[in-house]
């Protein structure tokens, strides 16, 4: 047995001793091979750092409503109608039907349901397309193909 494991000892140093090695593609694979039937590769792969984005090409932060817009539809649809569908929003979403006790992000969501109401409400007293929207054609019955048959 000691015999034996002399031996195993004897074939490992051999092998170690004929091992060649060789770097190419700087860095990026590493082959070792030993005499035999043993072959050793390892692959490396290094990617570039993305670079950081500049507040140049960053998108400009949208622009935060205030309070004295959110007041101004408000009196929008005040002359509509609509005044309470907002202030009924507001009191379901936000507890409260005072706009100056509104923070940032319920003055904003206030802002953009009071523009839909008021959009709406707009349609509904001026109902057909609006010029330049692309409505206006499909109205006239552009998009319409003749019937097969």
């Amino acid at each position: 047995m000691r015999e034996l494991i002399r031996e195993l000892v004897r074939l490992f140093k051999q092998a170690l001793k004929q091992e060649k090695q060789s770097n190419s593609g700087a860095g990026s694979l590493q082959a070792g091979r030993v005499d035999g039937d043993l072959t050793h590769v390892t692959v490396n792969n290094f990617y570039a750092a993305p670079e950081p984005v500049t507040a140049v090409e960053a998108d400009p932060p949208a622009q935060q409503p205030t309070v004295s817009e959110v007041l101004s539809l408000l009196d929008q649809l005040s002359a509509l109608g609509a005044r309470d569908a907002v202030l009924k929003f507001m009191r379901t979403e936000f507890g409260t039907t005072m706009v100056k006790d509104l923070d940032a992000r319920a003055l904003n969501r206030t802002h953009a349901y009071a523009r839909g109401v008021l959009r709406r409400k707009q349609e509904a007293v001026h109902p057909g397309p609006v010029a330049g929207d692309g409505h206006a054609a499909r109205a006239r019955g552009a998009d319409r193909r003749p019937l097969r048959g």
